[in-house]
């Protein structure tokens, strides 16, 4: 065998390893800037923590001060009332200073009740992690991104408006970006496409969103085919659901959706819209005439 084809033998497993080990590389520096974004998120939940934690920490407070306020004022009015038993006031004097004591006491019961119920609604929201700033949760009918949480209230802001929910009204929570999110898609095809072809160029597609550079990284887990979930009048529905970072599931559906038009147009896989069918009765012996002779006809009448 020639030397020089002997070289180059050689010099091939050597080049085939390089790119191995520059892959290998490639991929710990990607990893690496993951991390990085990773504990970037972490350091801004802590600091958004922190942030709650001192603003509870600053209710408790002003909670207590108002307490100690309102404790002095019974204090001042228990004196007066002292005071007026003592100078021989009437009866109505000092039943309503006495009224004025107890409603004092019973405000400062209902108050201390009040924060240290919205105190533990917080506790639980903040040490059980259910959600926090920049997380997107639904709370009832209003679904948006977590902007603010204080001792009383949560702050969330969707696309119209940004609304104050109080601690008190909160029964249950669903949040949308909880460590990983998941894109869910319905997606329509006609009756007479076949549905095992249909999900395999979805599968396709899903393979080439997760080596895409750009989506790839936003992606966790390869597409999850659920199958034919439904027969609607005019469409079988296809079931299937992509796990992504969290708030990176509506990026991710959008531009599958795109992938999943522009596919379908080429392959001529139909998307139906709903069709209505009329049938119209027709008594024995009547005649049937066509449309624009019975609008013929009603024109004639009309004049």
């Amino acid at each position: 065998m020639p030397a020089k084809e002997t070289a180059d033998e050689e010099k091939k497993p050597r080049d085939e390893e390089v790119e191995r080990v520059e892959e290998r590389v490639s991929q710990a520096e990607q990893a690496k800037v993951e991390a990085e974004k990773e504990a970037e998120a972490v350091g801004k939940r802590l600091v958004a923590l922190d942030r709650s934690i001192a603003l509870e920490q600053r209710a408790r407070e002003s909670a207590r001060k108002q307490g100690t306020n309102a404790e002095a004022r019974i204090d001042v009015l228990e004196g007066e009332l002292q005071q007026a038993r003592k100078d021989g006031a009437e009866d109505g004097v000092t039943n309503k200073i006495g009224d004025q004591i107890r409603e004092a006491q019973q405000r400062i019961r209902e108050s201390r009740a009040e924060v240290q119920e919205r105190a533990a609604r917080l506790d639980i929201i903040l040490l059980e992690d259910q959600y926090s700033v920049n997380d997107v949760i639904r709370i009832g009918n209003i679904t948006g991104m977590v902007e603010r949480v204080s001792l009383r209230v949560t702050v969330v802001r969707d696309f119209d408006a940004v609304h104050f929910i109080p601690h008190g009204q909160i029964s249950s929570v669903s949040n949308l970006t909880h460590k990983w999110s998941r894109a869910v898609f319905d997606v329509g095809v006609a009756y007479g496409e076949n549905v095992d072809e249909v999900m395999d160029v979805i599968r396709e597609l899903g393979k080439e969103m997760r080596g895409d550079p750009e989506f790839g990284p936003i992606i966790l887990d390869d597409l999850e085919m659920l199958g034919v979930d439904s027969f609607g009048d005019s469409s079988i529905m296809i079931k299937f659901f992509i796990k992504t970072k969290p708030l990176k599931q509506w990026v991710v559906r959008r531009e599958l959706n795109r992938r999943i038009k522009n596919k379908f147009d080429e392959l001529k896989i139909e998307i139906p819209f709903p069709h209505r069918t009329v049938y119209h009765r027709v008594e024995e012996n009547q005649k049937i005439l066509p449309l624009e002779q019975l609008a013929k006809n009603r024109n004639t009448e009309a004049a």
